[in-house]
């Protein structure tokens, strides 16, 4: 699979996708090759690298296969239990996944499909959009769900990634849902019952059932798309979803208030390659640990989210190297010996722990900001009687552990529509000049107010390196 060049996946909502292998600008379709099974209404698609091993995985979300039957709660992370018949599905019934797929990249173009032994079946599925979520070097999945009248309603999902041993339910425990005022339905609209045809449709004469007159039929609330960005940039990722004739979340995380964490934004912008870099591939290393994002630009279904590529570096406080693979096949490598000393031009090192400006010559500019430290809140904030980081032990959690998060996890919650967005630090981020190239690079924002005023934290640079692409 590896050619140098884009591949391309196929989506079909109903039937099979298909996978195109990119030689050299021609395609050959070589689904069957690496992907036997595709699911059979798929809606949704991510390539990322969510076990840190430096291979693209792939995963693909179907929201079709559920519309054969309403399943209750207790069948949501199963399979759809009774497919088709093979006229409606258009192929044998072993042609197809009938739920979400996750594929594992084992290399050598090998892939192989553990969605459910990784826990990623989710009901009603639109697109997935991913990011760490918690900021411990290992990439999240949220999923929008639901599909409105006549349908009952459907939780969106947020699968916490522990370790890539596993993702974790953790919807519930985060404050996704339930709701803001655990409100599930909407008004959708009016029907007159005295006035029905004869062969009214059975989502028709249903609510009239015992009723006379004029209705307001009600709707369950559903998300169609979603992207993960740091919305007040306090250095967490943030969730906004678009939901079907509803008003949008806004969901604020407060990780950066309740704990420290280490993260790392990188935006890229070419002169060779296209202006926004898509397309690139950029490695970071840090703590030991390598982790690799593909800068696609996408997030979920009808939704796009903010380019800059966010890290999050778990414990690690200092970032040793970054590799960029840009789409013109320019290599670019930022290396790092220690965190607090200042870069010099001559060796292209990036500025870790204060703000700095990366110039290049006529290739590329490669722009990164590194949240330095956060510092404690004013208040201090109680932690829990035992407190469990996901991602962060030494070995997958067990069921035991996993029963323990509620109050575990409570340092790390969705507050939604419920936190106070400071609108001035969207509309008005602070950007300090670099004072040799006269450029200027966004500052990260440490996770409080008083953070932000400390001159140790947010300082200037004196310098510019220029890097040699």
């Amino acid at each position: 699979m590896a050619t140098g060049w884009p591949q391309v996946f196929v989506l079909n909502m109903m039937g099979a996708s298909h996978f195109y292998e990119n030689h050299a600008g021609k395609f050959t379709e070589e689904t069957k090759r690496y992907f036997p099974q595709t699911p059979w209404g798929a809606m949704g698609i991510k390539f990322f690298d969510y076990d840190n091993d430096g291979r693209m995985d792939l995963f693909v979300t179907d929201m079709h296969s559920d519309m054969w039957e309403n399943v209750g709660p207790a069948d949501e992370k199963k399979k759809a239990l009774h497919p088709a018949s093979e006229d409606l599905l258009m192929g044998p019934r072993s042609s197809f996944i009938f739920g979400n797929a996750l594929y594992h990249n084992l290399g050598a173009g090998k892939f192989e499909e553990v969605s459910d032994r990784m826990g990623v079946e989710t009901y009603w599925p639109w697109g997935p959009s991913v990011g760490d979520l918690n900021a411990d070097g290992w990439d999240d999945i949220f999923i929008p769900s639901g599909m409105n009248f006549p349908y009952r309603y459907g939780i969106n999902s947020l699968l916490l990634n522990n370790r890539g041993e596993k993702f974790l339910d953790a919807e519930f425990i985060l404050g996704v849902e339930p709701r803001k005022g655990a409100q599930t339905y909407t008004p959708w609209f009016e029907l007159d019952c005295s006035k029905l045809p004869k062969d009214a449709p059975d989502y028709s004469t249903k609510p009239c059932a015992g009723q006379t007159g004029k209705i307001t039929v009600m709707s369950a609330l559903a998300s169609r798309s979603a992207v993960i960005f740091d919305l007040d940039n306090d250095g967490d990722l943030d969730i906004v979803t678009n939901d079907f004739n509803s008003r949008p979340q806004i969901l604020i995380s407060n990780l950066s208030e309740r704990r420290q964490i280490h993260w790392l934004k990188i935006k890229l912008i070419g002169t060779v390659s296209n202006r926004d870099g898509l397309g690139a591939t950029v490695r970071l290393t840090a703590g030991g640990r390598t982790t690799m994002k593909y800068h696609d630009g996408k997030s979920g279904y009808l939704s796009q989210s903010s380019l800059p590529l966010y890290f999050g570096l778990g414990e690690a406080t200092r970032v040793d190297r970054i590799e960029v693979d840009w789409p013109s096949g320019i290599k670019q490598v930022v290396a790092r010996t220690h965190p607090r000393e200042r870069p010099t031009a001559d060796h292209g090192e990036a500025m870790i722990w204060k703000p700095a400006c990366l110039a290049c010559t006529s290739f590329l500019i490669l722009r990164v900001a590194l949240a330095a430290q956060a510092v404690s809140p004013p208040v201090p904030i109680r932690a829990p009687e035992r407190q469990v980081d996901i991602g962060a032990g030494e070995a997958p959690l067990s069921d035991a552990q996993r029963q323990e998060l509620d109050a575990a996890i409570r340092k790390h919650s969705y507050a939604a529509e419920k936190a106070v967005v400071d609108r001035s630090l969207i509309e008005h981020p602070d950007s300090f000049p670099c004072s040799s190239c006269g450029d200027g690079l966004p500052i990260s924002k440490s996770s409080s107010r008083t953070a932000m005023r400390r001159s140790n934290v947010l300082t200037r640079s004196s310098r510019c390196p220029t890097l040699t692409g």
